[in-house]
C-alpha cells in the first residue's frame, strides 16, 4: 500500500502543478526557469563562503590549534561531566556537520554506541546546529554584514545545549 502510494505521489504532484498552471493561466515554464536561475545564482553566491568555512575547519584541525585548544579545555569539560573523547566533536560541530559525523563515528568505534560517550555524542550531534556554517551560508546569500549577535547567540545556544545534553544523558544513564 505504502509502496504504491509513494510511486504515485511525484507524478500526481507534477500533474497537479500543470493542471493548476493551466487553470490559473500561468507560464509554468517561465516560472520554472526563473526559479532555476535564482537557485543557481544562490549556489554561486554561497560557494566562496562554503569553501572558506571548509578551509578554516581543515586548517584549524591540521595546524594543531584544535589539539592545543583541546589540551586547555579538557580539564574544564571533565569537571562538568564531558569526557575528553568527545571534546573535539563539541568544538567541530558548530563548524562542520559532516566533520562532526566523522567524529561521531570515531566515538562509536572507540567507545561503542551504547557507552556514555556514544550516547552523549549522539545527543549533542542531534541537538546542536552547525552555527558557523549556517550563518556563513544564509547571511552570505542575503548579504547581511552584521552577524555578531546571531553568531554570539548561536554559539551560546550550542554551549547551553551541550550542558543540557550532559545533564539529560547523566539523568537517563545513572
Amino acid at each position: 500500500m505504502l509502496q504504491a502510494l509513494s510511486e504515485c505521489v511525484f507524478p500526481c504532484l507534477v500533474l497537479g502543478i500543470i493542471t493548476a498552471s493551466l487553470i490559473l493561466q500561468n507560464d509554468t515554464v517561465r516560472s520554472f526557469v526563473t526559479g532555476a536561475k535564482e537557485g543557481f545564482s544562490a549556489i554561486f553566491a554561497i560557494t566562496p563562503n562554503i569553501l572558506a568555512i571548509m578551509l578554516a575547519a581543515n586548517l584549524f584541525r591540521d595546524s594543531g590549534a584544535l589539539a592545543q585548544l583541546l589540551h586547555w579545555i579538557a580539564p574544564i569539560l571533565n569537571t562538568v561531566g564531558i569526557p575528553e573523547g568527545i571534546a573535539e566533536l563539541i568544538l567541530l560541530r558548530p563548524i562542520s556537520g559532516s566533520g562532526a559525523m566523522v567524529l561521531l563515528s570515531d566515538v562509536f568505534a572507540g567507545f561503542g554506541p551504547d557507552s556514555y560517550e556514544g550516547m552523549l555524542a549522539s545527543v549533542i550531534c542531534a541537538s546542536t546546529e552547525t552555527t558557523l556554517y549556517t550563518i556563513m551560508v544564509y547571511f552570505g546569500v542575503t548579504k547581511v554584514k552584521n552577524t555578531r549577535l546571531p553568531l554570539t547567540l548561536g554559539l551560546l545556544t550550542d554551549a547551553v545545549v551541550v550542558f543540557l545534553a550532559t545533564i539529560a544523558v547523566n539523568f537517563l544513564i545513572f
